[in-house]
């Protein structure tokens, strides 16, 4: 048997590695961000907490919160695989 994915929205910002991301990823994940990783003065990564795991999340991951608030990490290329923008 084969299975297609129903649609699904799901809210999701991506971390660029700048000061201004990391407050964007706070403010979205709050208690879920849980550290950040400087080099440099730069954010090179930070880790979120998710159901299972924390992950560690690299400059251009998208950080997906779906609709019970659990969180995951997509690569850019999976992400755009998987999800169209609505705005």
């Amino acid at each position: 048997m084969k299975y297609v994915k129903k649609p699904l929205e799901v809210e999701a910002i991506q971390f660029t590695g700048t000061n201004e991301s990391l407050k964007e990823i706070e403010d979205f994940a709050k208690e879920n961000c849980t550290s950040a990783e400087f080099q440099g003065g730069k954010v090179i990564g930070l880790s979120i907490r998710t159901l299972e795991i924390n992950l560690y999340a690299s400059i251009g991951d998208f950080v997906v919160k779906d609709i019970d608030g659990n969180f995951s990490l997509l690569s850019p290329r999976v992400f755009e695989k998987i999800y169209d923008l609505l705005n």
